[in-house]
Protein backbone atom coordinates (compact mmCIF):
# COMPACT_ATOMS: atom_id res chain seq x y z
CA UNK A 1 0.00 0.00 0.00
CA UNK A 2 1.67 2.64 -1.04
CA UNK A 3 0.49 6.07 1.26
CA UNK A 4 1.20 9.59 0.25
CA UNK A 5 0.87 12.58 1.95
CA UNK A 6 -2.83 14.84 1.92
CA UNK A 7 -3.23 17.98 3.06
CA UNK A 8 -1.12 21.09 2.51
CA UNK A 9 0.86 21.19 5.95
CA UNK A 10 4.06 19.08 5.40
CA UNK A 11 5.58 20.17 1.86
CA UNK A 12 8.97 20.05 2.66
CA UNK A 13 10.04 16.27 4.21
CA UNK A 14 14.05 15.97 4.32
CA UNK A 15 15.58 12.44 4.69
CA UNK A 16 18.77 11.56 6.03
CA UNK A 17 20.66 7.99 5.86
CA UNK A 18 22.34 8.82 9.47
CA UNK A 19 22.41 12.37 11.60
CA UNK A 20 22.95 12.80 15.06
CA UNK A 21 19.76 13.75 16.10
CA UNK A 22 16.36 14.98 14.03
CA UNK A 23 15.88 17.31 16.62
CA UNK A 24 19.16 18.82 16.86
CA UNK A 25 19.09 19.94 13.11
CA UNK A 26 15.79 20.98 13.23
CA UNK A 27 16.85 23.39 16.18
CA UNK A 28 20.16 24.21 14.37
CA UNK A 29 18.35 25.24 11.16
CA UNK A 30 14.65 26.65 12.29
CA UNK A 31 15.40 29.49 10.62
CA UNK A 32 16.13 28.52 7.04
CA UNK A 33 13.54 25.59 7.45
CA UNK A 34 9.59 26.38 6.09
CA UNK A 35 7.23 25.90 8.78
CA UNK A 36 5.62 22.26 8.80
CA UNK A 37 9.15 20.87 8.14
CA UNK A 38 9.60 17.07 8.42
CA UNK A 39 13.26 15.56 9.11
CA UNK A 40 13.00 11.68 8.93
CA UNK A 41 16.59 9.73 9.76
CA UNK A 42 17.15 6.19 9.13
CA UNK A 43 19.81 6.05 12.45
CA UNK A 44 20.07 9.16 15.23
CA UNK A 45 24.15 8.21 16.61
CA UNK A 46 22.35 11.03 19.63
CA UNK A 47 18.60 9.92 19.63
CA UNK A 48 17.34 10.55 22.85
CA UNK A 49 13.73 10.67 24.75
CA UNK A 50 12.46 12.27 27.42
CA UNK A 51 14.67 13.41 30.52
CA UNK A 52 17.17 12.88 28.37
CA UNK A 53 17.35 8.60 27.82
CA UNK A 54 18.58 7.40 24.81
CA UNK A 55 16.42 5.65 22.09
CA UNK A 56 17.79 2.11 20.98
CA UNK A 57 16.84 2.39 17.58
CA UNK A 58 18.81 -0.25 14.53
CA UNK A 59 19.38 1.68 11.73
CA UNK A 60 16.69 1.92 8.82
CA UNK A 61 14.24 -0.20 10.83
CA UNK A 62 12.03 2.19 13.09
CA UNK A 63 10.75 5.73 12.05
CA UNK A 64 13.07 8.69 13.69
CA UNK A 65 11.87 11.91 13.03
CA UNK A 66 11.12 15.78 13.96
CA UNK A 67 8.06 18.41 12.96
CA UNK A 68 9.16 21.86 13.05
CA UNK A 69 6.64 24.52 13.74
CA UNK A 70 7.17 28.39 14.17
CA UNK A 71 5.00 30.32 12.49
CA UNK A 72 2.51 32.83 14.39
CA UNK A 73 3.28 30.32 17.37
CA UNK A 74 1.21 31.45 20.96
CA UNK A 75 2.16 29.95 24.32
CA UNK A 76 -1.10 28.42 24.55
CA UNK A 77 -0.90 26.03 21.49
CA UNK A 78 1.88 24.09 23.37
CA UNK A 79 -1.15 23.01 25.21
CA UNK A 80 -2.57 21.10 22.17
CA UNK A 81 1.00 19.68 20.75
CA UNK A 82 0.49 16.95 22.74
CA UNK A 83 -3.19 15.76 22.33
CA UNK A 84 -2.74 15.99 18.59
CA UNK A 85 0.07 14.01 18.49
CA UNK A 86 -0.85 11.33 20.75
CA UNK A 87 -4.43 10.79 18.40
CA UNK A 88 -2.48 10.89 15.59
CA UNK A 89 0.01 8.40 16.66
CA UNK A 90 -2.87 5.83 18.71
CA UNK A 91 -5.22 6.50 15.18
CA UNK A 92 -2.09 5.73 12.93
CA UNK A 93 -1.08 2.33 15.17
CA UNK A 94 -5.00 1.28 14.30
CA UNK A 95 -4.69 1.39 11.06
CA UNK A 96 -2.24 -1.54 11.61
CA UNK A 97 -4.22 -3.38 14.02
CA UNK A 98 -2.60 -2.01 17.44
CA UNK A 99 -4.63 -0.39 20.04
CA UNK A 100 -2.08 1.52 22.26
CA UNK A 101 -2.80 3.81 25.69
CA UNK A 102 -0.23 6.41 26.76
CA UNK A 103 1.66 7.05 29.57
CA UNK A 104 1.95 10.96 30.40
CA UNK A 105 3.30 13.13 29.11
CA UNK A 106 4.04 11.17 25.78
CA UNK A 107 5.07 7.45 25.50
CA UNK A 108 3.07 5.17 23.67
CA UNK A 109 2.34 1.31 25.23
CA UNK A 110 0.87 -1.41 24.06
CA UNK A 111 0.56 -4.26 26.16
CA UNK A 112 2.47 -2.96 28.56
CA UNK A 113 5.60 -2.38 26.65
CA UNK A 114 6.80 0.86 24.94
CA UNK A 115 6.31 1.37 21.11
CA UNK A 116 6.81 5.25 20.43
CA UNK A 117 8.48 8.10 22.56
CA UNK A 118 7.41 11.54 21.52
CA UNK A 119 9.86 14.68 22.69
CA UNK A 120 8.79 18.14 22.59
CA UNK A 121 11.42 21.00 22.60
CA UNK A 122 10.79 25.16 22.67
CA UNK A 123 12.77 27.93 22.00
CA UNK A 124 11.72 31.17 23.91
CA UNK A 125 12.99 34.75 23.43
CA UNK A 126 11.99 37.78 24.80
CA UNK A 127 8.98 36.05 26.45
CA UNK A 128 8.04 35.12 22.60
CA UNK A 129 7.82 31.44 21.45
CA UNK A 130 10.59 31.34 18.59
CA UNK A 131 9.96 27.00 17.80
CA UNK A 132 7.99 24.47 18.50
CA UNK A 133 10.19 20.83 17.47
CA UNK A 134 8.32 17.49 17.91
CA UNK A 135 10.49 14.63 18.25
CA UNK A 136 8.71 11.50 17.28
CA UNK A 137 10.87 7.61 17.71
CA UNK A 138 8.46 4.93 16.52
CA UNK A 139 9.38 1.30 16.84
CA UNK A 140 8.02 -0.01 13.19
CA UNK A 141 10.20 -3.02 12.06
CA UNK A 142 12.90 -3.74 14.83
CA UNK A 143 12.25 -7.90 16.23
CA UNK A 144 14.89 -7.70 18.74
CA UNK A 145 15.48 -5.18 22.06
CA UNK A 146 18.08 -5.48 24.32
CA UNK A 147 15.18 -3.47 26.37
CA UNK A 148 13.15 -6.18 27.29
CA UNK A 149 10.54 -3.46 28.07
CA UNK A 150 10.17 -2.59 24.30
CA UNK A 151 8.08 -3.54 20.96
CA UNK A 152 7.29 -2.92 17.79
CA UNK A 153 4.78 -2.87 14.83
CA UNK A 154 6.69 -5.93 13.79
CA UNK A 155 6.87 -7.78 16.96
CA UNK A 156 2.90 -7.06 17.44
CA UNK A 157 1.81 -7.93 13.75
CA UNK A 158 4.21 -10.33 12.65
CA UNK A 159 4.96 -8.39 9.27
CA UNK A 160 7.54 -6.36 8.27
CA UNK A 161 6.27 -2.72 6.85
CA UNK A 162 7.00 0.24 4.47
CA UNK A 163 8.77 2.82 6.54
CA UNK A 164 7.91 5.69 4.16
CA UNK A 165 4.42 4.32 4.51
CA UNK A 166 4.03 4.32 8.25
CA UNK A 167 5.28 8.09 8.44
CA UNK A 168 2.87 9.25 5.61
CA UNK A 169 -0.05 7.41 7.13
CA UNK A 170 1.10 9.35 10.72
CA UNK A 171 1.42 12.54 8.74
CA UNK A 172 -2.02 12.11 6.98
CA UNK A 173 -3.28 11.47 10.89
CA UNK A 174 -1.83 14.87 12.04
CA UNK A 175 -2.92 16.95 9.31
CA UNK A 176 -6.93 15.72 10.14
CA UNK A 177 -6.42 16.29 13.67
CA UNK A 178 -4.81 19.86 12.91
CA UNK A 179 -7.78 20.62 11.03
CA UNK A 180 -10.06 18.96 13.27
CA UNK A 181 -8.68 22.14 15.95
CA UNK A 182 -8.70 24.94 13.53
CA UNK A 183 -12.53 23.90 12.56
CA UNK A 184 -13.85 23.93 15.96
CA UNK A 185 -13.83 20.42 16.69
CA UNK A 186 -10.71 19.49 18.99
CA UNK A 187 -13.45 17.74 21.51
CA UNK A 188 -12.57 14.99 19.47
CA UNK A 189 -8.95 14.91 19.56
CA UNK A 190 -9.29 15.15 23.92
CA UNK A 191 -11.85 12.15 23.32
CA UNK A 192 -9.42 10.13 22.05
CA UNK A 193 -6.20 11.44 24.08
CA UNK A 194 -8.56 10.83 27.30
CA UNK A 195 -9.76 7.42 26.08
CA UNK A 196 -6.03 6.32 25.35
CA UNK A 197 -4.28 7.36 28.85
CA UNK A 198 -4.02 4.92 31.24
CA UNK A 199 -2.89 6.16 34.80
CA UNK A 200 -1.56 2.51 35.80
CA UNK A 201 1.28 3.02 32.98
CA UNK A 202 2.74 5.88 35.09
CA UNK A 203 4.93 3.14 37.12
CA UNK A 204 5.80 0.69 33.80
Amino acid sequence: MNKTVSGNYFTSIIEFSKIDSTNNYMKENFMSLPNFSVVRADYQTMGRGQFTRTWESNEGENLLMSILLKDDLHFEYMDYINPIIIASLTDTLKEYGIASVFKYPNDIYVNGKKICGVLVETSIVNNQLNYIVVGIGLNVNQAEFENQNATSIRKLTTKKVVLKDVMNSLLNQINHHINLALTGHYEKITETYKTTYNKKNFNV
